[in-house]
């Protein structure tokens, strides 16, 4: 009757049961991949026979993967920002070992304000992966830069004179970009000659505002007398 171990059998012409070994009985991380394993059975006589046969170690447990809070970026005075698998508040393990952890996004700029969806990629030493999606805020807290420029602006024949953020605007700057520009008075008449303070504010997409002061200086400008008038009235008081 043959004698039988977990992974091999024996049998022999007079003693019964047969006694079979292996020189490898436990397997771990280590092993994956192939390996040979000798059996050894021998009989009451204290005769012996081997054999080998080759064991594939597979495995087949994908990594784990704890994410603890989404990411958060905010956008640089250059209106860039950037996450790495190392500023993640997330942690991952694996039965055998990690071999790269992996972002598919991690750079992002003035087009990624608001929520982006990043996956991360664990994957271990026998290529077993695992993933897990990121909802990635992305924020502007950067304020504008306003730059005003100091204008004379004369009253047009009516008494009225009217600015516009163009004629103001000095070049104003945003680390994404300007959404809006918006001045404190456009509109000037009689009442108003001489300095007024206005103030130009801009505005970026994120709601972020910056704001100067410029100096609107209105002035009356008379309109030229004709020659025919002045003879007229020299002659007038030459009587």
């Amino acid at each position: 009757m043959p004698a039988t171990s977990s992974l091999a059998t024996a049998t022999d012409n007079c003693t019964d049961p047969q006694d079979v070994t292996a020189d490898i009985a436990a397997f771990d991380c280590d092993d994956a991949g192939l390996n040979t394993v000798t059996f050894t059975a021998t009989d009451a006589e204290n005769n012996s026979s081997t054999a080998s046969m080759t064991v594939n170690v597979i495995d087949t447990i994908s990594p784990s993967i704890t994410v603890n809070n989404m990411p958060s970026v905010v956008l640089d005075g250059s209106g860039l920002g950037s996450i790495s698998t190392n500023s993640i508040d997330a942690s991952w393990s694996d039965v055998c070992g990690i071999d790269v952890a992996s972002l598919s996004q991690t750079a992002f700029d003035c087009d990624d304000v608001g929520t982006k969806t990043v996956t991360l990629t664990v994957t271990d030493i026998n290529n077993n992966t695992s993933t897990e999606t990121l909802i990635v805020t992305v924020s502007d807290n950067e304020s504008p830069v306003a730059l005003a420029q100091d204008l004379t602006i004369a009253l047009d024949p009516t008494g009225i004179a009217t600015i516009t953020t163009g004629d103001v605007d000095d070049g104003s700057t945003d680390n994404c970009e300007i959404d809006s520009y918006s001045l404190s008075k456009t509109d000037f008449d009689c009442d108003d000659l001489g300095p007024n303070i206005v103030t130009l504010t801009v505005e970026d997409p994120s709601g972020n505002t910056g704001s100067e002061t410029a100096v609107i200086t209105i002035i009356l400008v008379l309109p030229a007398q004709s020659t025919e008038n002045s003879s007229r009235r020299s002659i007038s008081s030459s009587y």
